[in-house]
This record gives structure tokens, sequence and C-alpha cells, in this order.
């Protein structure tokens, strides 16, 4: 099958193209709506509702209402549920790679790799859930008992990001589900179509009404203020810039909300001078073309000696020079990475290495790359400024910078 057309392998129950609230497909209340591009070729996949604050308000509402229910289901039966989730994520396995190729650009064989990493959460919790004990404490006094009951917290909204989208969302959202919490999942405005079809099995699966929710939007600060700004809202999970973390914990806060928060990547990767050369080389490159470059553990930069790093750059120059082959597909860089480089603020058409050629349409073609090392430095091969709290950001480029300590 030619994956430029990986749509025509998807069956319409899971191609959605509507958010779900209260388990009924919508269209955002104002009507508007927003396209999803395939990041390979720039087409237009598909269009999604863009919801606002008041399609984030219906949403808890129904999610609040569906609670009592959902939680006093025992465990066994909320397991059975999520075990059957399990077993048509894997059964669509198939389906559910091509469209995760086709609206995040990721290689076919690391998009069923995530399907299968992703169903994974599904089966652990669905087991998990049946052994969450209570517990008796022993009491200071004779004629006291000390008993702990572990009780769903309640709504859970869950903001997830476009490198994984469908792992993220089974991983927030199963533990919320098998311990009778409802779901809002506010999926990345790039990778919609993954959460909508994730939604759609787990509604065959016999998930009830308004518990399992996806609300869509262009417009993500207005939902996740709605989401962090309602009180019944008890427990929010996000991954994303550790800025945007700040701002939802700093919201969160007045009232009190449990918060899980997976901020920031890029780990430094460190050579030193009695490592095992060859499998630092192993390291890196499996670093650096994971997930076609787009994830937090990819490498951005490897320190070392002098000595350590003179091999070491030959050799991942020498590997790296060739674009990664077999994947049929290659990503873009979101336009907002591209502006992390000031080449292309300008309007340069020389590409510097952050990841960016061309620049028509605002559309730019990237496949990972470990071209020519090159020392850490806070001006690009161009001559143009790079921002240098990169280093505490998500932005992902084909360079590798390689600073060197004594």
């Amino acid at each position: 099958m030619n994956i430029l057309k990986a749509l025509e392998g998807v069956s319409a129950d899971i191609n959605r193209e509507e958010g779900l609230i209260d388990g009924k497909w919508v269209a955002a209340l104002s009507g508007k709506r927003f396209p999803v591009i395939d990041p390979a070729t720039g087409e237009t996949i598909a269009t999604v509702p863009d919801m606002g604050a008041a399609d984030a308000e219906d949403t808890i509402t129904a999610a609040q209402a569906v609670l009592p229910m959902w939680r006093d289901k025992i465990a066994g039966e909320r397991s059975r549920i999520l075990r059957r989730w399990f077993e048509l994520i894997r059964t669509r396995k198939e389906e559910l790679a091509l469209l995760m190729t086709r609206e995040q650009g990721k290689p076919p064989a690391e998009s069923r790799g995530e399907i299968d990493y992703g169903a994974s959460f599904v089966e652990w919790f669905a087991e998990e859930v049946k052994g969450v004990y209570g517990d008796v404490i022993p009491a200071p006094t004779s004629d006291k008992r000390s008993v702990v009951l572990k009780q769903p917290v309640g709504v859970v909204a869950a903001i997830t990001p476009w490198n994984f989208p469908v792992a993220m969302i089974t991983r927030k959202c199963t533990p919320s589900l098998a311990t009778g919490c409802p779901v809002i999942v506010k999926q990345a405005e790039n990778t919609p179509l993954c959460a909508l079809a994730l939604t759609e099995l787990a509604l065959q699966a016999g998930v009830p009404l308004g518990v399992f929710n996806v609300v869509t939007t262009a417009h993500g600060a207005e939902i996740g203020k709605a989401l962090t700004s309602e009180t019944v809202v008890r427990k929010l999970s996000f991954t994303g810039s550790t800025e945007v973390g700040r701002l939802l914990l700093g919201d969160c806060a007045p009232a009190l909300k449990k918060v899980s928060l997976e901020l920031g990547g890029n780990a430094p990767f460190v050579v030193f001078d009695d490592a095992d050369r060859e499998a630092a080389v192993a390291g890196a490159m499996g670093s650096k073309f994971r997930n076609g470059g787009a994830d937090v553990r990819v490498l951005e930069s490897a320190a070392g000696s002098r000595r350590s790093l003179r091999p070491f750059r030959r050799i991942v120059e020498q590997c790296g020079s060739q674009d990664q082959r077999g994947s049929g597909r290659a990503g873009r860089r979101h336009p907002r990475a591209a502006d992390q480089c000031g080449c292309h603020r300008k309007g340069s058409d020389t590409h510097c290495g952050c990841g960016v050629e061309g620049r028509a349409n605002r559309t730019w073609r990237t496949v990972p790359r470990i071209r020519r090392p090159i020392l850490l430095s806070n001006r690009s091969s161009c001559g143009h400024p790079i921002n240098v709290g990169n280093a505490r950001r998500n932005v992902w480029t084909r360079r590798t910078a390689f600073p060197v300590f004594n």
C-alpha cells in the first residue's frame, strides 16, 4: 500500500472527525473547525472541531454526572471492560499505525511499536486494578481501629503531546479509568485523530457514555484554563514543556488539584576517555533517530574530552550522513520550532542545521540526521543567532553539538 494514502486502510468507524462529549460525537458550539495536516506532504487529511471553553465546561459537567455510576462499579467489571479495550487496540493495530503515521509522521515500524507500547498500559492496569487494596493500620489505643480506603479522586483531565499520540493517552487515562475516574482528554492539535480512534474503540469495548471524553482544539490555552479553573476536575496530568507545566501547576494551586507533570527533555550524553566507544555510538544513533527524532531523549549534544570525542565524532559523521532509510516518510518540523533559530525568522533560505529546509508556505521537510559535528555555540552555521534556551526545551534539531571538557 502507498503509505501516502494510508487513510484508505483505516475503517470508517475509527476514522472520526468530531469531538466526543457525553458519549456523543459533536461539533464545536462555535461551529469552527481546524485542519489536520499530513506532516510529510502538507496535505489536509481531516478537519476536527475547534472547541472552546464552553465546550470544555459541557464536557466537565458530563464527566461529573457519570462519576457515581463509574465509581460504584466493582473493580472486576472495570477490569473486564479495559481488557476488551486492550484486545480491540491489538486487533486494530495496523489501522491505528497507519493513522498515526499519516497524522504524526513517524515511520510505520515505529507507529506499530507505539501501538503495542500503548496497549501494554491498558493490559497492565486492567489487571492491576483488581489488586488495589485498602489498609488496616495498628491503632495507638485498644478502643480504636484505623482503616484506609482507596477511592477514585474524581474527574481527571489529561493533556497529551503530539510525539506519542497513542501511548501518552493510554498511560494517563487507563489508570484513571481503572480506578473509577471519568477522563477528559485534550490531545495536541497536531494529532487529534489517534485520540478519537482510541476513544471509539473504548466505546466499543463497553466504556459507558460520558466516562471517556475528547476535546479537540487549536487553542490549547483556553481549554487548559477551563480544565484547571473548574473545581470538579480533581486531577490534571500533563506531558509537555516546562514553561507550560509551570503555568498549569499555578492554575491548579487555588483548588489544590492533584497534579502529575512530565516536563522537558534533552538529557546530556557524556563520553569519557574509558568509555566503550562503539557502545556510545550505538546509543547515540538510537537516541538521535528514535521516533523520527521527536523524543525527549533525542541526542542534541554529546559532551566529552577531545580524546574521547575525536573518534566518536568521526564515526557519528560517517553513520549519520545518510537519511533514515526504509520508512517511506519523513516528518516536518513545526513552524514554532523553526522560530527558535533566527535564520528563518529573517527569511534566509540557508540551511543551518536547525531542522528546517525552505520557507515556502511555512512547510519544512525534515529527516533526523547527525551532520557535520559542531561545537556548542550560540550561533548557527549560517551566522544567525540561536535561542540558547533550546538546551532546556524540547526543540529537536538535525545538528548534534559536541562541547568539549577537560
